[in-house]
């Protein structure tokens, strides 16, 4: 049975709603049903109201377009969409099943989300599979997923699941990631040490079973309350009668609560040596080029991921930085690519990640990849998904024109290292029009001269509105203006000299800590990057670190430095959005501190 039914009227769709959901939207098909979270309980009417809202938004139908035809009262409700064509609604699955078989068949039989398990948050059955294949021509294999689509609805898989490349011969689920054992040291109160952060296994003998604490951070691994616990930390026997962490685990430091034998640690990072050298001019550059590269080396598996330890999944606010940093270290574009075909949702299920901001930085990602690692079958397989995806955006325009409507939610910046949000309206215009220009870009190479036609013709009108308007009172919405070339020559001088001053609110993030030191020296304001990248690069490397955190205030002292979210730790310690520098010194050589 299938999930809609075409009708004269238009499109009648079986519904299956969850209410009380965190966030609502449409989240793919349930069976012979379009699934819809709701924010709504059962109640007075409440939950059917917000059906239509969803419904409405994600297809693009105005409130009155949509008209229940049965099932107000049951689980499964069937409305009607009026307007609406079958064969929309088969194109926009066929489409999906498509896309992703060529992901496939381009990245030499890598795949996920197929078969009889959710693709890109949508049902396929193994014939609909198949069939996809047909149609791109592949010789009929395809390979199966490792991962539960619930990792893209949460911060994070805590349970350590992770997405293996497949081949064609050898599905995801029957590969294994290589390890290598590396050196452990016990360093007191059955505390162990790995000497920096590693992601792999702890593998012990013991003669009952342990239990495993871990931390990035000595206070971390010293912690006994369960609240304070940022990972799961199982212990499987294995054949031969050892005991071994249950999911890769991302720490420094770890122990048991019993006495145990035999400890090792296996670890799947890594450890190859960066494709490109960065002369640096002294010992302290080279030291901070160095920890920024395996900041990004931790970050980088399957995909180009927010952090090996909370964060282990591909989030678009991160990738500007985590692509550049790539590019000017290991120079791999097949994590870049992954990431962005990963997390390339169809419109109409939402924004990408789920937050509207992360909806223009992918489009920003994908220039940015053909910039760098130029590749025409890429580009031209996923430009159909890049094209839908900027039509869409004029859902979110208001009568301005401004991409400010119904975004639920957006993330550009923190405001303080508790974890509050910055809300800059003039910040998201800019991104907004850096993700036109990048549009602009996409559509020219692959010679689809209408469509850049018209999307340059709204950057432009965009550009002389906020030109005119002049940027709001923080320092993100003139770096990224600077960086994405909104103003230029004496505009942008002038707006680099407003950072400089330090009158404006910080910058939090190492991300936008990167924006702001690439626009002062975009614009010649050397002195005040360096004071910038010394702020927060320096900071941390004079701390000691690894790897760059995902926060760093060097006022902060004990365990304060690691709480976030109000988590005791849930602060990352190593962190792809910190790895700004890897690409930052190369790009810039006059940034490179001048101390020894």
């Amino acid at each position: 049975m299938s999930w809609f039914t075409e009708t004269q009227e238009g499109v009648i769709v079986n519904v299956k709603a969850q209410p009380r959901s965190s966030k609502s939207g449409v989240d793919g098909l349930l069976g012979d049903a379009l699934k819809v979270r709701i924010h709504s309980a059962p109640v007075d009417g409440k939950a059917n109201k917000e059906i239509i809202d969803v419904l409405a938004e994600h297809f693009s139908l105005s409130k009155s377009q949509i008209e229940f035809k049965g099932g107000e009262t049951s689980k499964t409700k069937r409305l009607l969409l009026r307007g609406k064509k079958g064969s929309e609604m088969s194109k926009l699955f066929a489409s999906i099943a498509v896309a992703l078989v060529a992901t496939v068949a381009n990245a030499g039989g890598w795949c996920y989300k197929v078969g009889e398990c959710e693709a890109w948050q949508l049902k396929l059955t193994v014939d609909e599979s198949k069939a996809a294949l047909c149609k791109v021509g592949w010789p009929g294999r395809f390979v199966y997923p490792t991962v539960e689509p619930k990792c893209f609805y949460s911060e994070s898989p805590v349970e350590g699941y992770d997405f293996i490349p497949g081949s064609n011969d050898v599905p995801p689920h029957r590969c294994v990631r290589p390890v290598h054992e590396v050196a452990v040291s016990a360093i007191g109160d059955g505390i162990y040490d790995l000497k920096r952060e590693e992601i792999g296994y702890v593998v012990c003998g013991a003669n009952e079973h342990p239990k495993l604490f871990v931390g990035e951070s000595l206070e971390e691994v010293k912690n006994n309350d369960w609240n304070g616990f940022e990972q799961i930390t199982l212990m499987d026997k294995t054949p031969d009668g050892k005991w071994r962490s249950k999911y890769p685990l991302a720490l420094r430091y770890f122990r048991f609560d019993c006495k145990t034998r035999d400890v090792r640690f296996l670890s799947e990072v890594d450890r190859r040596e960066p494709s490109v050298t960065y002369q640096a001019p002294n010992r302290r550059a080279a030291g901070i080029w160095r920890t920024a590269v395996e900041t990004l080396r931790l970050c980088t598996r399957t995909f180009l991921l927010d952090g090996p330890k909370r964060d282990r999944l591909p989030w678009m606010g991160d990738f500007v930085v985590s692509c550049l940093a790539n590019a000017y270290s290991f120079n791999d574009p097949e994590p870049c690519r992954r990431s962005l075909a990963a997390v390339g949702t169809p419109a109409w299920l939402g924004h990408v990640n789920g937050i509207g901001s992360y909806s223009l930085w992918w489009v920003v990602g994908h220039d940015l990849v053909q910039q760098k690692f130029p590749d025409a079958r890429f580009l031209s397989l996923h430009y159909p998904r890049i094209k839908e995806r900027v039509e869409a955006f004029d859902n979110y325009l208001d009568k301005r024109g401004y991409y400010a409507k119904n975004l639920q939610w957006n993330f550009l910046d923190w405001t303080d290292s508790k974890g509050g949000e910055l809300k800059s309206e003039t910040t998201l215009q800019v991104v907004y029009f850096a993700a036109l220009k990048s549009a602009v870009n996409l559509a020219r190479a692959v010679k689809d001269e209408a469509s850049a036609a018209k999307w340059d013709q709204k950057a432009e009108a965009l550009r002389a509105k906020l030109v005119a308007a002049g940027m709001d009172g923080t320092r993100h919405s003139r770096a990224l203006a600077i960086v994405f070339d909104l103003v230029s020559g004496e505009t942008a001088k002038k707006y680099a000299a407003e950072i400089a001053a330090d009158d404006l609110p910080p910058t939090v993030t190492p991300y936008m800590s990167t924006m702001e030191v690439w626009a002062l020296m975009k614009a010649g304001e050397t002195k005040a990057a360096k004071r910038k990248f010394e702020s927060v690069w320096g900071a941390m490397y004079d701390e000691g670190v690894n790897a760059f955190w995902e926060g760093f205030e060097s006022a902060q002292k004990g365990n304060d430095r690691y709480e976030f979210y109000a988590r005791p730790y849930g602060k990352s310690l190593c962190h792809a959005w910190s790895a700004g520098p890897a690409f930052l010194l190369p790009m810039f050589p006059a940034l490179a501190a001048e101390r020894n």
